[in-house]
């Protein structure tokens, strides 16, 4: 019997790569155990996928075209006429099950069972390509269930998965095909380092400790259509760019999708429901974020310093926290976005130059909420129906126009001490603060120092239902501030509801 020892350098560094991001997840994963996120083990039975008589033998080992004589695998190694290794069953306490490493024979491994202390199935180092493994299931109790080192063009599909560290690893290896997998009770459920031009697709991740796919050093590869539930990570992508994230299933994850260091890529058509970000984004430039719905989490998505990238259409509500939460950007677009329903807020940004336009902000706390920005441009938005429309704190030379505000509790746009020159006109204020406040009942309010409620050019201010078309418009706030040039909207505002006896 053949024994199978990590020897090479690199094997020792890409253990020490998973067992810091391992470690860096499993804080994470500590953090929210108490909402039940992390994993749930399982008592799963494996059993074979296929009615096929299984024969039941040691473990494979081929380190040249040479061994691949000592077994009677049917085939002959052409392309054409590939060997399969198939039906069999292997349950051993030796380091592998199956591995092959430096052979230029064609092969295929089908309908077999491995269970090994290291890893089930490990395939490296191989210059054929267009390799299949299929229909397996596979078991390494330190490691991984299927591991592939430099070796292009492997398809692993339709295998059952699982290992200590991850049930599918590819390492320096591109073009794969990673479809229609069952990974789960692991780490990792699918995990890419340093992989590119690959796909992962059709895949269904359950029960990890970290990350259901990790994508990390890893370019130009599609993650699409993968059901990940009940991992720390749902989808994670780090230190990599140009890839494709789309049509996922993320549920009970701490992140549903998480970027990290990464860039020019694009992320469309998740959906992420039930985690405690939906989205989340460290670092990151010129992403692409379009058309994700995220839900009945603690907030959509939450971005810390990201630059240049483009979040629109988007589905954001439900939430506890906020749909759409920021701290710092730069140059980033904010557009199109749907955010309703959000307990506290359905734009919150710390920090930064981004740009808000035509955005629905509605039934939320705070529509959109700003603080310490600058130079912000906020327009085409429609904030409906929450306690503040558009709230401005230590925020300057920004400009907030042409947005629609309407029957929001307390005000359409506040300004919070320390707000100043900011430039506001051309809004619709349309049955805002109907019941006034302590403060007044403008539909406005302003206790910042010179802000400027009109458009020089034009000698235009803003549209207010309550104006009775003399003279300035008085808005709410210490700042005694005005709009000197407003406009009629006419539109019917609800009655004013009076206090009872019984309410006072």
């Amino acid at each position: 019997m053949i024994k199978m020892k990590f020897k090479s350098n690199r094997s020792l560094i890409f253990l020490f790569i998973f067992i810091i991001v391992i470690s860096n997840c499993n804080v994470l994963c500590l953090q929210i155990k108490e909402q039940n996120f992390c994993k749930i083990k399982f008592d799963y039975t494996f059993e074979s996928s296929k009615s096929r008589m299984l024969t039941t033998i040691d473990p494979i080992i081929l380190l040249n075209d040479q061994d691949f004589q000592t077994y009677s695998f049917p085939g002959s190694g052409a392309e054409e006429n590939p060997y399969l290794i198939q039906d069999y069953i292997i349950n051993t306490t030796e380091e592998f099950g199956i591995f092959i490493t430096n052979v230029t024979k064609y092969f295929k491994i089908q309908y077999c069972s491995v269970f090994a202390s290291v890893s089930g199935i490990s395939v490296s180092n191989l210059t054929v390509e267009n390799i299949e493994i299929v229909d397996n299931i596979c078991h390494g109790d330190l490691w991984y269930g299927i591991y592939v080192y430099s070796t292009n063009n492997v398809t692993l599909s339709n295998n059952k998965c699982s290992g200590g560290a991850a049930g599918i690893v590819c390492w320096y290896s591109n073009y794969e095909k990673i479809t229609d997998n069952e990974c789960f009770d692991s780490d990792f459920g699918i995990a890419l380092s340093h992989t590119h031009n690959s796909i992962v697709m059709d895949n269904y991740c359950y029960s990890l400790d970290n990350a259901g796919i990790h994508v990390l050093g890893s370019n130009f590869n599609t993650v699409l259509l993968n059901t990940i539930i009940e991992s720390c990570w749902g989808i994670s992508l780090i230190s990599s760019s140009q890839g494709i994230i789309s049509d996922n299933i993320c549920e009970k994850t701490e992140s549903g999708i998480y970027c990290q260091d990464s860039t020019l890529s694009t992320i469309k058509k998740n959906q992420v429901t039930r985690s405690y970000y939906g989205i989340e984004l460290e670092s990151t430039s010129k992403l692409t974020i379009q058309e994700n719905t995220c839900n009945f989490s603690t907030s959509g998505m939450d971005i810390i310093a990201d630059s240049d990238s483009i979040i629109q259409n988007n589905y954001f509500n439900d939430n506890k926290y906020a749909g759409i939460d920021i701290h710092t950007s730069t140059e980033t677009q904010i557009e199109n976005n749907t955010l309703f329903r959000n307990v506290e807020f359905g734009i919150k940004i710390y920090k930064g130059t981004p740009s808000i336009i035509k955005n629905i902000c509605n039934n939320n706390n705070f529509g959109i909420r700003l603080r310490a920005v600058d130079s912000l441009t906020i327009s085409n938005n429609t904030c409906k129906e929450n306690l503040n429309g558009i709230v401005l704190e230590e925020t300057d030379f920004s400009t907030i126009s042409h947005n629609i505000l309407q029957k929001n509790i307390e005000y359409g746009i506040k300004l919070c001490e320390g707000s100043t020159w900011n430039k506001i006109h051309h809004n619709y204020f349309i049955c805002n603060n109907i019941n006034g406040t302590d403060h007044g009942t403008s539909q406005a309010f302003d206790e910042g120092y010179n802000n400027r409620w009109y458009e020089r050019e034009t000698e235009e201010g803003n549209y207010w239902t309550d104006y009775k078309g003399v003279g300035e418009y008085k808005i709410d706030g210490k700042a005694n501030n005005s709009d000197p040039y407003p406009l009629i909207y006419s539109y019917e505002c609800p009655t004013i509801i009076e206090p009872t006896e019984s309410s006072v």
